[in-house]
């Protein structure tokens, strides 16, 4: 004797599991291929201005951060325009950059930054080497995009 060929509701259910087991495993692919935050080394607030003025921007100001991070070692708020004459006559980023002593006290300083910046998006969260730096949006996109790219070029995510 011959066992029963399967119902046609068996075989689909069977393909539907194969089909999110499937989703699962490339979602998780993806989160691994993504790697989260950069390699932390220690490098300090210089770093982050020597990314800004070797990709052509200019810092413009630099002060102390007020309400910076309790952990942060360094805390300083960077004006930074497209090039030194835009530090009068242009459009101005004002970014945070914090220091920390270890890449779990950076990580989570770029995670609580991410969840208290409203509305999603507005601002930008790169971590680099030591440092969480945020990057506010901007009515000039052109500026965020290259301070971004800066950043990037550097290694921050």
């Amino acid at each position: 004797m011959t066992a029963p060929a399967p119902g046609r509701g068996t075989l689909r259910a069977a393909g539907a599991v194969v089909a999110v087991a499937l989703l699962v495993v490339l979602l998780l692919l993806v989160l691994w291929i993504d790697g989260g935050r950069a390699t932390f080394v220690r490098a300090g607030v210089d770093a982050a201005t020597g990314a800004l003025e070797s990709a052509g921007l200019a810092v413009c100001a630099r002060a102390p951060r007020t309400g910076a991070t309790p952990s942060a070692l360094e805390a300083v708020t960077l004006d930074v325009a497209n090039d030194r004459p835009g530090c009068t006559a242009g459009p101005v980023a004002r970014i945070g950059v914090e220091q920390f002593g270890s890449a779990g006290d950076r990580d989570a300083a770029a995670r609580a930054e991410e969840v208290r910046v409203r509305p999603r998006g507005s601002t930008l969260v790169h971590t680099l080497d030591d440092l969480v730096v945020s990057v506010p949006g901007l009515a000039d996109d052109d500026l965020t995009d290259r301070i971004s790219a800066a950043l990037t070029a550097r290694g921050a995510r």
